[in-house]
């Protein structure tokens, strides 16, 4: 029994389906955090916004199913110092070229990001118990003094701050050396026409899955578990706990000190404001990027925009904006209401481009607010290490643990657990 119809928890079944299991699910659809929402004509993705170029699980999964991914070509900016600066992911010099990175700072730039490549060779990015070497230094110190300043605070802390809504400050230098590794195998951002969601769709739709089931309790029974929900009692060979940190230490029944101090890794908060336009922008405005990455010291609440246009081209008059709101917004805002969240965003958004002002709607109640109160886990300093220590305990548990928080801050890595989870168990 899997429970959670995320992407680890349908990873997980996936990973089982020539066996009996069934997925339960509290909410009324399956997808967790990677899901897509029509808007505009244009999928929104209420979670995960790509697929990096180095993923290597979700590819897999969705070649599983059927479905294509898709490079995104238009490229990215990162908003610093108030103007763009744009360049393409699998194009490192455009860093300079684009004015993201000084010229003098090249020789430097080039020699960090040759010794991160050579720390990140042979590493997965999607496993974060390939990093314990770096579990234990903290990320600023590590990106300072292999990166060098420059690229950590014109790179790597938008970086870090758009995609996870998070700081160095919060991670150990697994983090910022895996994102590297990214780097260091250039290539554009995937997506999936129709939407990511289209993939937790069609995973769910090859195994038993369960909506609307609410779990309270999970408990060990011997050499089996006891599955507790709104229906009644149920018994399980086996249970895969894959949902958020704080839902599993909410539901699991006397768990170990490792679980315990696994499932009380934090989180970041996400705050999603989708923005309906009155037509397409034009290739010019927002630096004519898919992904708009803003830098933390910036005096604005926004911590990336994504362009729906740029990622699903399609014969479309009007477009669709994706506008993330950085961690401090996401807290001063988490009990307003949606009106003032949307005006908070189209703020946001004027001051990174005053050409979209007329396209922007004249109110709030088109725009789409979507909160997660945990958006992406953090890898603390030594978290690595009680992951791997937790993947080394005895095989007679009943309940594996998977799930986003065992792992990396993006998509990948979620759905290498769930795989991880699966093949233990089977």
């Amino acid at each position: 029994m899997v429970i959670g119809a995320g992407i680890a928890g349908l990873a997980a079944a996936w990973t089982l389906r020539s066996q009996q299991v069934s997925v339960l699910e509290a909410g009324d659809s399956v997808g967790g955090r990677m899901r897509s929402e029509l808007i505009n004509g244009y999928p929104m993705e209420t979670g995960a916004q790509f697929l990096g170029s180095g993923y290597t699980v979700v590819p897999r999964l969705a070649a599983a199913v059927g479905l294509a991914t898709s490079p995104i070509r238009a490229g990215a900016a990162v908003f610093q110092g108030g103007a763009m600066r744009r360049f393409r992911s699998d194009r490192p010099l455009s860093q300079f070229t684009g004015g993201l990175l000084p010229w003098p700072a090249a020789p430097r730039a080039a020699a960090g990001l040759i010794k991160a490549a050579a720390a990140g060779r042979g590493r997965a990015t999607s496993d974060l118990t390939c990093w314990t070497d770096l579990d234990t230094e903290p990320a600023r110190e590590w990106a300072e003094r292999v990166l060098g300043p420059d690229v950590t605070d014109r790179v790597l802390i938008p970086t870090v701050s758009g995609f996870y809504f998070q700081s160095l400050d919060q991670s150990s230098a697994a983090l910022p050396a895996a994102v590297c590794a990214f780097a260091a195998r250039p290539g554009p951002a995937l997506t999936i026409r129709g939407g990511l969601g289209r993939l937790t769709r069609s995973l769910a739709a090859e195994v038993d899955v369960r909506i609307n089931t609410t779990v309270t309790s999970v408990r060990r029974d011997g050499a089996r578990a006891v599955v507790t929900t709104t229906d009644g009692e149920e018994v399980a060979d086996r249970v895969i706990l894959a949902v958020p940190a704080s839902a599993a230490r909410a539901i699991l029944h006397d768990p170990t000190d490792l679980q315990r101090r696994l499932t009380a890794t934090p989180y970041s908060r996400g705050l999603l404001v989708g923005v309906p336009l009155s037509a397409a922008l034009r290739p010019h405005q927002l630096a004519g990027a898919y992904g708009i990455l803003v830098h933390p010291g910036e005096e604005n609440p926004v911590a990336a925009v994504a362009v729906a246009s740029r990622a699903h081209p399609a014969a479309a008059d009007r477009d669709l904006l994706t506008v993330m709101l950085n961690q401090h917004a996401a807290d001063a805002l988490r009990a307003a209401d949606d009106a003032t969240v949307v005006k908070a965003a189209l703020a946001g958004l004027r001051r990174l481009d005053p050409t979209v002002e007329p396209l922007l709607p004249p109110d709030t109640d088109t725009a789409r607010v979507v909160r997660h109160q945990e958006a992406m886990p953090t890898v603390p300093t030594g978290h690595a290490a009680a992951v791997v220590a937790y993947r080394d305990r005895p095989r007679a548990d009943p309940i594996a643990l998977a799930g986003d928080y065992l792992g990396f801050p993006w998509t990948d890595s979620a759905a290498a657990t769930g795989v991880w989870a699966g093949r233990r168990l089977r």
